[in-house]
Protein backbone atom coordinates (compact mmCIF):
# COMPACT_ATOMS: atom_id res chain seq x y z
CA UNK A 1 0.00 0.00 0.00
CA UNK A 2 2.86 2.37 0.88
CA UNK A 3 4.66 1.64 -2.41
CA UNK A 4 1.50 2.21 -4.44
CA UNK A 5 0.75 5.50 -2.66
CA UNK A 6 4.31 6.69 -3.37
CA UNK A 7 4.03 5.61 -6.99
CA UNK A 8 0.73 7.44 -7.54
CA UNK A 9 1.78 10.65 -5.76
CA UNK A 10 5.45 10.73 -6.78
CA UNK A 11 6.59 11.55 -3.26
CA UNK A 12 8.64 9.42 -0.92
CA UNK A 13 6.85 7.67 1.92
CA UNK A 14 8.27 5.95 4.99
CA UNK A 15 7.01 4.97 8.41
CA UNK A 16 9.22 5.69 11.41
CA UNK A 17 8.94 4.74 15.05
CA UNK A 18 8.93 7.23 17.94
CA UNK A 19 12.75 7.37 17.94
CA UNK A 20 12.85 8.19 14.21
CA UNK A 21 14.06 4.71 13.20
CA UNK A 22 12.78 3.11 10.01
CA UNK A 23 9.80 0.80 10.38
CA UNK A 24 9.36 0.40 6.62
CA UNK A 25 11.80 0.83 3.76
CA UNK A 26 11.35 4.17 2.00
CA UNK A 27 9.14 4.05 -1.09
CA UNK A 28 9.99 6.30 -4.04
CA UNK A 29 13.01 7.69 -2.22
CA UNK A 30 14.78 10.37 -4.22
CA UNK A 31 18.45 10.10 -5.24
CA UNK A 32 19.57 12.81 -2.80
CA UNK A 33 18.06 11.01 0.20
CA UNK A 34 19.42 7.68 -1.00
CA UNK A 35 22.93 9.15 -1.13
CA UNK A 36 22.65 10.87 2.25
CA UNK A 37 21.11 7.87 4.03
CA UNK A 38 23.87 5.67 2.60
CA UNK A 39 26.50 7.45 4.68
CA UNK A 40 26.83 7.10 8.43
CA UNK A 41 26.67 10.88 8.89
CA UNK A 42 23.60 11.22 6.66
CA UNK A 43 21.75 8.29 8.22
CA UNK A 44 22.33 9.71 11.70
CA UNK A 45 21.15 13.17 10.63
CA UNK A 46 18.10 11.77 8.81
CA UNK A 47 17.09 9.73 11.84
CA UNK A 48 17.47 12.76 14.14
CA UNK A 49 15.50 15.02 11.76
CA UNK A 50 12.74 12.45 11.61
CA UNK A 51 12.82 11.90 15.39
CA UNK A 52 12.13 15.61 15.86
CA UNK A 53 9.35 15.51 13.24
CA UNK A 54 7.80 12.49 14.96
CA UNK A 55 7.83 14.34 18.28
CA UNK A 56 6.22 17.45 16.76
CA UNK A 57 3.53 15.48 14.95
CA UNK A 58 2.77 13.41 18.07
CA UNK A 59 2.55 16.53 20.23
CA UNK A 60 0.33 18.35 17.73
CA UNK A 61 -1.84 15.29 16.98
CA UNK A 62 -1.89 16.42 13.35
CA UNK A 63 0.19 16.63 10.19
CA UNK A 64 3.20 18.93 10.50
CA UNK A 65 5.51 20.30 7.85
CA UNK A 66 9.20 20.48 8.59
CA UNK A 67 12.49 20.90 6.82
CA UNK A 68 15.07 18.17 7.38
CA UNK A 69 18.74 18.71 8.15
CA UNK A 70 19.54 18.79 4.42
CA UNK A 71 16.86 21.35 3.53
CA UNK A 72 14.15 19.09 2.10
CA UNK A 73 10.48 19.68 2.88
CA UNK A 74 8.68 16.82 4.50
CA UNK A 75 5.33 16.19 6.12
CA UNK A 76 4.87 13.99 9.18
CA UNK A 77 1.53 12.60 10.29
CA UNK A 78 1.13 10.74 13.57
CA UNK A 79 -0.10 7.17 13.54
CA UNK A 80 -2.26 6.89 16.63
CA UNK A 81 -3.84 3.91 18.31
CA UNK A 82 -6.32 4.74 21.07
CA UNK A 83 -4.96 8.33 21.18
CA UNK A 84 -1.37 7.11 21.66
CA UNK A 85 1.17 7.94 18.97
CA UNK A 86 2.95 4.74 17.95
CA UNK A 87 4.84 6.14 14.97
CA UNK A 88 4.68 8.56 12.10
CA UNK A 89 4.26 8.41 8.37
CA UNK A 90 6.69 10.78 6.69
CA UNK A 91 6.17 11.96 3.10
CA UNK A 92 7.89 14.42 0.85
CA UNK A 93 11.66 14.68 0.67
CA UNK A 94 11.28 17.50 -1.83
CA UNK A 95 13.60 20.52 -2.04
CA UNK A 96 11.75 23.84 -1.85
CA UNK A 97 14.35 25.20 -4.24
CA UNK A 98 17.96 24.56 -5.10
CA UNK A 99 19.89 23.46 -2.01
CA UNK A 100 22.47 26.23 -1.44
CA UNK A 101 25.96 25.44 -2.76
CA UNK A 102 27.51 26.03 0.67
CA UNK A 103 25.14 23.47 2.21
CA UNK A 104 25.94 20.92 -0.53
CA UNK A 105 29.67 21.38 0.09
CA UNK A 106 29.19 20.97 3.85
CA UNK A 107 27.00 17.86 3.46
CA UNK A 108 29.39 16.34 0.89
CA UNK A 109 32.39 16.81 3.17
CA UNK A 110 30.67 15.47 6.28
CA UNK A 111 29.10 12.50 4.51
CA UNK A 112 32.11 11.79 2.26
CA UNK A 113 29.92 11.86 -0.84
CA UNK A 114 31.37 13.45 -3.99
CA UNK A 115 30.11 17.04 -4.14
CA UNK A 116 29.21 16.86 -7.85
CA UNK A 117 27.12 13.73 -7.28
CA UNK A 118 25.29 15.27 -4.30
CA UNK A 119 24.67 18.56 -6.16
CA UNK A 120 23.20 16.71 -9.15
CA UNK A 121 20.93 14.62 -6.91
CA UNK A 122 19.74 17.71 -5.01
CA UNK A 123 18.36 19.55 -8.05
CA UNK A 124 14.58 20.12 -7.69
CA UNK A 125 13.94 18.68 -11.14
CA UNK A 126 17.11 16.58 -11.11
CA UNK A 127 17.62 12.88 -11.54
CA UNK A 128 15.75 12.39 -8.34
CA UNK A 129 13.45 9.42 -8.19
CA UNK A 130 14.47 5.95 -7.21
CA UNK A 131 11.61 3.47 -7.06
CA UNK A 132 11.74 0.66 -4.54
Amino acid sequence: MQDRFAEVTGVSVVIRDLQGRLVTHPSCQNAFCTLMAGSQYGETCCRESNRRAVARAAEAHRVVKYVCHAGLSQFAAPIEVENICVGTIVTGDQPEGQVPAARIIQLAQRSRIPEKKLRSASAPSGPGRKRR
